[in-house]
């Protein structure tokens, strides 16, 4: 049976495991800095992720369906993640930074 994803006070809930969005921006960042970040696909941790890619990777379900991205979004005040992300000018460490930064403003 599966559980669609649910956002209650920083926390996703899904189907019994429940990971709160600090863990999950941490998980994302890691994967970045592990795998290398990439733009205009997902990605792999054979290629690298992008910054929805990692995200969806370290909270298993799907970013786009559900509040994951919240933060990042309201972080950054772009509703496109993946154009923020593939932005000509983003770089990786950029994009890991950001993602450190809205983990520590979760709760």
């Amino acid at each position: 049976l599966f559980h669609h994803p649910r956002r209650h006070h920083g926390v996703v809930r899904q189907g019994y495991r429940i990971m709160n969005f600090k863990q999950i921006y941490n998980d994302a960042a890691v994967l970045l800095e592990k795998c290398g970040w990439i733009q205009g696909d997902y990605g792999s941790p054979l290629r690298g992720f992008c910054v929805l890619g990692a995200l969806k990777e370290a909270a298993p379900g799907h970013p786009d369906d559900c509040d994951v991205k919240g933060p990042l979004v309201e972080n950054v005040n772009e509703k496109c993640i993946s154009g923020w992300n593939d932005d000509d000018d983003r770089t990786a460490i950029e994009v890991i930074s950001k993602l450190r930064e809205v983990a520590a403003s979760c709760p």
